[in-house]
């Protein structure tokens, strides 16, 4: 069996307020090391909150969230910060490259911030996955003067420089047109199985999600389907994807009985 590198046990996610907010409930996930999941599901259903927490950007409130083997549960913001700058990679829908760096600085940032100064095969590093993901040749240009596309290569160029053993893509296509956004998840796709990287990736678009190797669809907070492509193929894939029964899911309770209703005739007048 796989090892898994991410693991969460009956998590929780609670927002407080005169309100309170329940936004997941008790979620169990397993995810091996070099594998592919697209997280789907509608607006609202806690598929980013999911990926907050997966990514260390937000606190459960209840559970556990185990990391390639540890409990991340009494780690502080400083150790929650350098687990995410060494060990994870991201890649957003709106690339958030900084305008006054060219592309091959944008790309070292992560390294500078936890490392410092890069040195010369960490450059080496940076162009050779510029080259890898073909944008080499705006290297020295700066992301206003390259399209979203090639924006978009850039940034996951900039999610692989520190090696990362988990990269985790919120909306990678989502603002992008249909042929670059195809182009987009067939590279992180290139990407996952050449560096072996586990890739955990969030859309609501469900041709998008076909792509992945695995898919967990998340609905009213609650994980509606979880399942391995490969596994049931991809027509049953689409029909349970299809399945409005989840819908409701939070909902799930017995139908309360209702009296049958007695027919009665009405007199002629």
């Amino acid at each position: 069996m796989v090892k898994p590198i991410l693991s969460t046990q009956n998590l929780n996610k609670v927002y407080p307020g005169a309100l309170e907010f329940h936004a997941l409930y008790d979620m169990n996930i397993d995810i091996p090391v070099g594998q592919f999941v697209a997280v789907i599901g509608p607006s609202g259903s806690g598929k980013s909150t999911l990926i907050n927490i997966l990514s260390l950007l937000d606190r459960l409130s209840t559970g556990e969230l185990i990391i390639d083997g540890e409990s991340t549960s009494k780690w502080d913001e400083d150790q929650l910060a350098h687990f995410r700058n060494n060990k994870m990679g991201f890649v957003f829908q709106f690339h958030h490259l900084l305008p006054e760096f060219t592309c091959l600085e944008n790309i070292l940032i992560p390294y500078w911030i936890s490392q410092g100064k890069p040195p010369p095969d960490i450059i080496d590093r940076a162009k050779q996955l510029l080259k890898t993901l073909n944008v080499d040749v705006v290297a020295n240009n700066y992301p206003s003067q390259i399209s979203g596309g090639q924006q978009q290569r850039v940034s996951i160029a900039r999610s692989l420089i520190n090696q990362p053993a988990i990269v985790f893509a919120d909306e990678p296509t989502g603002n992008l047109d249909q042929a670059s956004g195809a182009a987009v998840v067939e590279l992180l796709r290139s990407m996952n199985a050449q560096f072996k990287t586990t890739l955990v990736m969030v859309t609501h678009d469900r041709e998008i999600a076909l792509k992945a190797d695995r898919i967990i669809e998340v609905v009213d907070g609650h994980i509606c389907h979880d399942f391995l492509i490969k596994e049931i193929g991809e027509t049953k894939a689409r029909e349970q994807l299809g399945d409005p029964s989840c819908s409701n899911v939070a909902k799930k309770e017995p139908k309360k009985k209702t009296k049958n209703k007695v027919k009665t005739k009405t007199k002629r007048s």
